[in-house]
């Protein structure tokens, strides 16, 4: 058997969730491979060679199985919504936050684009990919040093839906800002390191139009009774205040230098707003952690007066609450 392989070709073991490139050929029917820094001799018959281009991903997501005479492959997408989309990812594996990124866009929908993308600065525009998208496909376009690019870059793209040889329509023209990839990311259905891939859209498909239903529509119009409420705070007797800053901002990722200045924003907007409905007493939340919470907080109700403050009930909350009584 002639031995299919050369030296540099990147492949992927049939059987095993590893891959490599080829360093070197031996007698029968032999290749060496480089994985992760260690040579293997493997027979051919082991591996699966992979294209550069479309099947460049590959690498990144372990074992890819050879798919049967009948079978249609499709492409694995970045995104779950459909829609075009620009991808940032790490090129390397075990480099996240410090090693090159991976340019991409995912057209994940059933139509077809013509466009281009560039990184653009101040002085300079860089090419990074034009041509056709076609419907459901991942393009790689190209590979970024993180030292090459800064908050001035920003990504352009521009592209045309193409719906025949005869009709173009949809014009895309976006600035983007350049979206790094970081461990705060999360794409749970992508394995590998690819969870920490960087989305953004450009185009999402139309939504379809509601059926309109006369009955829905009378009954959002009808009156409801409802005791109107002058603040969120409100609602309980004994009152709580989270200080967690997931519990303050559920739904969205803050810089932990800007956590602390949130957390004692909503304290202070809390303890206002207790001390306006004449409230006997509220406990506020804070956690263990560094302790650096707590004392500011103790800091700043030593500040009021009329105020007191003591540990809340530990059975309750352990160490991490405070108890404030306003007289």
């Amino acid at each position: 058997m002639v031995n299919s392989f050369k030296i540099g070709d990147k492949v992927t073991f049939k059987n095993e969730a590893l891959n490599g490139v080829v360093i070197a050929l031996l007698a029968n029917e032999l290749v060496q491979v480089e994985v992760d820094g260690l040579p293997m001799d493997v027979h051919q018959n082991e591996l699966i060679k992979l294209a550069s281009g479309a099947q460049k991903l590959d690498a990144f997501f372990g074992k890819k199985e050879a798919p049967q005479a009948d079978e249609t492959v499709l492409p694995v997408h970045f995104s779950v919504n459909e829609g075009l989309h620009i991808i940032t990812a790490p090129a390397v594996v075990n480099q996240i936050t410090t090693g090159p990124v991976g340019i991409y866009i995912d057209n994940n929908q059933p139509t077809k684009y013509v466009g281009a993308l560039w990184l653009k600065s101040e002085n300079t525009i860089t090419n990074l990919f034009y041509g056709i998208m076609p419907a459901y496909t991942l393009l790689h376009c190209k590979e970024l040093l993180r030292g090459d690019v800064s908050a001035k870059h920003r990504l352009v793209f521009q592209a045309f839906e193409v719906a025949d040889v005869s009709e173009i329509k949809k014009p895309i023209e976006m600035q983007l800002p350049v979206a790094l990839p970081t461990l705060a990311q999360s794409n749970p259905h992508l394995s590998g390191h690819y969870i920490f891939a960087q989305i953004q859209t450009v185009l999402q498909p139309a939504l379809p139009l509601e059926t309109f239903h006369i009955e829905k529509l009378k009954q959002a119009f009808q009156p409801k009774s409802t005791k109107a409420k002058t603040d969120v705070f409100e609602y309980s007797s004994m009152l709580e205040v989270d200080l967690h800053i997931e519990a303050i901002l559920p739904d969205k990722q803050v810089a932990a230098a800007e956590t602390l200045q949130i957390q004692l924003q909503h304290f202070r907007q809390a303890l206002d707003n207790a001390i306006v409905q004449r409230r006997k007493s509220l406990t506020f939340i804070h956690g263990i952690g560094n302790g650096i919470l707590k004392q500011k907080i103790i800091a700043e109700l030593n500040d009021y007066k009329g105020i007191v403050h003591k540990p809340a009930s530990i059975q309750k909350y352990g160490l991490g609450a405070i108890e404030v009584i306003l007289k």
